[in-house]
């Protein structure tokens, strides 16, 4: 899910592993030279999906933190079953809606009330999230070195 800190905890696991690390959303940006917003506003979350998902295909032999929509393709769920082990960093909606509330770089959360459009987001995806996921990693009370030790333990 959008908030739960998978770049943050991508870049400590990169530093820490010696691997390489990609931000799949950042790569989207950088390949249309524009931010996600503006991106969804020309081209349409189809758009977005697309390139996102060109993105993931080269994104081997890394750890790569994907936006949280990249489960809805199924092309893009069977790559990553197939080329590595995939985490899902759950937290509470709370939480998630606390950390978003001063972003505005979030297409899909809109001026309505940031937990319930999440908790929309997280009943659409949870299904498609939990079947992918290797690892259930809670990460409410926990703070960003524990979760990365405890990763690394994972992995």
């Amino acid at each position: 899910m959008m908030g739960a800190g998978k770049s943050t905890i991508g870049k400590l696991l990169s530093n820490n592993m010696k691997i390489s690390f990609v931000d799949t959303d950042e790569e989207v940006e950088k390949h249309f030279n524009m931010p996600i917003n503006n991106i969804f506003d020309k081209y349409g979350e189809e758009g977005f999906r697309e390139i996102e998902s060109l993105i993931l295909e080269k994104s081997t032999d890394s750890i790569v933190a994907c936006g949280g929509g990249i489960v809805l393709k199924k092309k893009n769920r069977d790559f990553i079953k197939e080329n590595g082990k995939c985490l899902l960093l759950l937290s509470n909606i709370n939480v998630l809606a606390d950390r978003l509330s001063s972003e505005n770089n979030r297409p899909l959360l809109n001026d309505g009330i940031i937990e319930e459009q999440l908790e929309q987001i997280w009943e659409q995806r949870k299904d498609l999230y939990y079947n992918l996921a290797d690892q259930v990693i809670e990460i409410n009370d926990k703070s960003k070195k524990q979760i990365t030790d405890y990763i690394i333990g994972v992995l």
